[in-house]
Order: structure tokens, then sequence, then C-alpha cells
């Protein structure tokens, strides 16, 4: 008797097919883009439904595992920077069609097929590109950035929220930004902190202590960008945080802009002729912050002269302040001191339509000396070297 020595053939797997697309908008393009994915089911089951003509319960455990992995719930379109350039990309809904993707992979078995497709819903998310590129919102902008390494976990979690609440935001074409409007109510009941903020020339604790770290990112980012600025306020003195440098950029003295509702508040206009998106991004390892805005291609460039100072005038003698923290005897510097001085730049925005505007960016900071927490029967609360100062809000 004669043995043949071929090898047996494969059998070819059946597998289920998903294929669906997705939208994304690179280099100021909609495109479409296919998600190609391919799911085997087992031999076994796929003869026994073959032989029998109709599906085998065997193949129901891996039918409802398919399904489950591929149910998913929508995410809202975000710019992502890629070595392309920024892209904008989104996440669909999915929801496979139980019903029908049994029918198909029947008849395909039935007729021998070694495929059958997947039979999926595909809802794109309320915040989409196709949208987005129909509005208009199809390029960087611009943007800017800030670094708060250092600051205290109170600093910290009333940025992580007011952050959250402008993320997001959409600038209507003409419209105006309003930082306060935009961010609301800064309560505990909304998330925020106790925190020190600037009040009658000391420092004080009250919630939101902080929120200017997100503000003057905020203003940076439209500053940056040539966009008009309609209301902006800056501290009443220096606030190291807003010197300190990111990896990318290097702030000068007085680039930064503080809020607190209602009394000071930071507004610019939306001059480009399409909505802009406001996109902020917070990296808690480097303890740095972005704000970008995408909408039209830029139509202008930025100018922004260097820092023209004023004379400087020293910091006074420190002022102590009652700290429950500190034991008698002992003292914590709450703030340091820093030298009053004015400082001034010129922003000069070329359009690409042949237009110019030019503005001032002006600073002026009183001298402050250092603030020290002592207990609260420390003798110098009882005779503290004090300096006369404007009642000044700021919650830096």
């Amino acid at each position: 008797m004669a043995f043949s020595s071929a090898p047996a053939l494969a059998e070819t797997p059946f597998k289920l097919e998903l294929r669906v697309f997705e939208r994304e908008i690179r280099g100021a393009e909609l495109r479409t883009n296919l998600v190609n994915k391919d799911f085997a089911l087992p031999a076994q089951a796929v003869r026994r439904s073959r032989n029998f003509t109709k599906l085998s319960s065997a193949l129901e455990p891996s039918l409802t595992s398919i399904f489950l992995r591929l149910a998913r719930q929508p995410l809202d379109a975000r710019w992502v920077q890629t070595r392309d350039g920024w892209v904008a990309g989104q996440r669909s809904a999915w929801e496979v069609d139980p019903l029908a993707t049994r029918e198909k992979l029947l008849e395909a078995l039935i007729e021998g097929r070694n495929s059958s497709p997947l039979v999926v819903k595909v809802t794109p998310p309320t915040r989409s590109v196709e949208r987005w590129y129909a509005e208009g919102v199809r390029s960087y902008f611009g943007g800017g950035e800030s670094a708060f390494y250092g600051s205290a976990p109170f600093r910290v979690q009333n940025i992580r929220v007011g952050s959250a609440l402008v993320d997001g935001i959409t600038i209507p074409k003409n419209g105006v930004f309003d930082f306060n409007l935009t961010v609301g109510d800064i309560s505990s009941e909304r998330g925020f902190v106790d925190g020190y903020v600037i009040k009658t020339g000391t420092l004080v604790k009250e919630v939101g202590g902080g929120i200017c770290q997100l503000s003057t990112t905020v203003w940076r980012a439209a500053y940056l960008s040539g966009l008009p600025i309609v209301q902006r306020n800056f501290h009443s003195y220096r606030v190291g945080y807003y010197e300190l440098a990111t990896p990318t950029f290097r702030p000068s003295i007085g680039f930064e802009a503080t809020v607190y509702a209602p009394y000071k508040n930071l507004k610019f206009g939306n001059d480009t002729g399409a909505p802009i998106f406001i996109q902020v991004s917070l990296n808690l390892r480097s303890y740095t912050m972005r704000v970008d805005l995408f909408g039209a291609k830029p139509d202008r460039r930025v100018r922004i002269s260097r820092p023209i100072f004023g004379s400087r005038k020293p910091a006074p003698a420190p002022r102590f302040q009652a700290d429950a923290s500190v034991r008698l005897g002992q003292q914590r510097q709450i703030d340091r001191a820093v030298d009053g001085i004015s400082v001034w730049q010129n922003r000069t925005v070329l359009y690409d339509n042949g237009g110019l505007r030019l503005d001032r960016l002006y600073s002026n900071y009183v001298a402050w000396g250092a603030i020290v927490g002592v207990h609260s029967s420390d003798p110098r609360l009882q005779n503290p070297r004090t300096q006369a100062t404007k009642a000044v809000k700021n919650k830096w």
C-alpha cells in the first residue's frame, strides 16, 4: 500500500470582518480612514454550522465576546500634534447589530465563503471633525504655555478644575472670549479649594487661589496668536510662577494676566473669520500647561518687542501674619519678596491682506515684602512693620 508524503491542506480559518470608516483633519483637509479588523471563529463550530446549515451553539461564546469587544462609546474630536503637524481625530461610537450579523454569517457559511461582515452602527461624536471642517476649524492657529512647578497642592487642584472648564470651549466667529463667564462660579461645590489670593495688600485664603495660572496661559495663547485683546489686567506685584520657563518658552516679566471676578477679567476677540476651538493640556509630571487654538489658517504674523523696564523699587521689610500651622517660636515663609518695577512691550500684528495693528502691553508692579507665617501669639504680630498698599485683588 502506498502512502502519500504530501502534507494535508490546512483549513482556511473563517473570519468576521469589521470594515468601518473614521474621519480626521490632516493638513487642513478632511480625510477618511478605513478601520480594518478580522476576528477568527472556531473551526469546529464553523464546520458544524456548515454541515447543519444553521449556526451552531458552539459559535455563541465567540460571537458574544466579539460583540462586546467592539461596543464602544464616542469620544469628542481633539487635536494631537504629530510629526506631520496637528491632526484632529475622533472616536465614533460602535454598536454591533447581532441579528443582522448572524444572518449574514449563516448566509456566508451556506455559500461556502470564508468571511462575513460585522454589521455595525457607527455614530459620530457630538463634537466631530466633520462639523469642525464644515465650520472652518481646520488648522492650528496658535498657542501659549506656562509652568507651575513648586505649586502647593491647592494651586494644582484649582488649576485642574479651572482647566477642565475652559478646555473644549468654542469662540464663535466675531465673538469674544470672556474668562470669568466661561469659568463661572468659583466655589467649593464645583471642586475649587482654598488657596492664597492677594487682597487688600496682603495674602489671604480664599477659594480658587491659583486660577490665574490658567488665565495667564489662555492670554498668552491669544496674545501670541495676534488676536485682539479686549481686557487684560496685570497682578499687583510680580508672582514668580508667571516668570517660570518651560522647555520651549521663557516669559519676560509682565507676560501674565490676572482675574478676580467681578473686578478683573480677561477678554479677547475672534477676528479670524471662523470659530476658534480652545484646547487645554496639563502635564502633571513637568507641571506645565498648554493652551492651543484651532480654527482658520493663520492670516497674520506677530512681532513682540523686547521688554523695556522702568526704575526698580526695592522690596519693603517682611510682614508677619498668623498661621495656624506654625508653632510658637517658629515661622514659615508664605511668599517671597520682590522689587517693584514697571515694564512694557510693543506688539505688531501684520495681516496677510496688508493690515497692521499696534498695541502696547504694560504692567506696573508694586514692591512687595516677604510674608512670613507665625503663631497667633508671636509678638511680631503686635508691632508689625508694614508698608501702605492700595487695596488689590488677584487670584494668583
